[in-house]
């Protein structure tokens, strides 16, 4: 702890400022106080400007602990600031999840998660929900239709069978050449074919996720989509 206050000390008053983005939960009686010992020392230190970023109920349980810092409320933002907030991110996201999302689903998603799961909160939800999205449909695109799945169990079990009949390595290689190829042959389309139409996450992609996601009929997201009253938020028990 010295020497990392030392080192913050080195670099105060070059507008820097120490992050902590979240309380860890070892903070506390009777558990790791690592955390608070840091704070001490950076108090004491008078040098360091640091930000603790934690939720209204972890600074009510820790407020002793917390006294120095000034307390500063961030409101959850509306679902047009959220939008903003998760169009920002979505380029990022795409990219790491080499799967595309259209505008609609985005809105789609925000506004699920605003009737939904209203336990939770915006931005975070928005974007958790999102991540979880494009991870499914990545999933779904990039995984072999059974065809190649077929090709490929059938080289494990010739492979298999030549080794139990004590078939030489040529003599195996022999025997899997055609199948290999053909594997190999029905792979490079299947690869050509994705990248030449990259998937993209729709509305309606995004509402099938959800669903299964949450374990909720699409039927009744659609029918409180037209207007119908049906309120689920007690049967949302898992989350992201």
């Amino acid at each position: 702890i010295t020497s990392l206050v030392d080192e913050l000390e080195s670099v105060a008053g070059s507008d820097s400022i120490l992050i902590i983005p979240s309380l860890p939960t070892s903070v506390g009686k009777n558990q790791d106080t690592s955390l608070l010992n840091l704070l001490d020392a950076i108090f004491e230190s008078d040098k360091i400007p640091v930000i603790l970023v934690c939720t209204q109920s972890e600074y009510k349980r820790h407020e002793k602990e917390l006294s120095n810092f000034e307390q500063i409320k961030v409101s959850e933002p509306s679902k047009d600031e959220t939008l903003k907030i998760v169009l920002s991110s979505v380029w990022k996201m795409q990219d790491h999840h080499m799967v595309g999302i259209n505008f609609e689903a985005v809105n789609t998603i925000i506004d699920l998660c605003q009737r939904f799961l209203p336990y939770r909160k915006f931005p975070e939800k928005a974007l958790d929900v999102l991540d979880t999205i494009l991870a499914d449909c990545k999933n779904k695109a990039y995984t072999p239709p059974e065809s190649i799945a077929k090709i490929e169990n059938q080289i494990t079990k010739e492979a298999l069978s030549c080794a139990i009949q004590g078939k030489t390595e040529e003599e195996t290689r022999q025997k899997l050449s055609k199948l290999e190829k053909k594997f190999e042959s029905a792979r490079e389309k299947w690869e050509n074919k994705v990248m030449k139409n990259p998937p993209t996450v729709s509305a309606k992609d995004a509402i099938q996720s959800f669903a299964e996601k949450y374990k909720i009929a699409e039927s009744q997201i659609y029918q409180t989509q037209n207007g119908l009253v049906s309120d689920l938020s007690g049967n949302m028990k898992r989350d992201i």
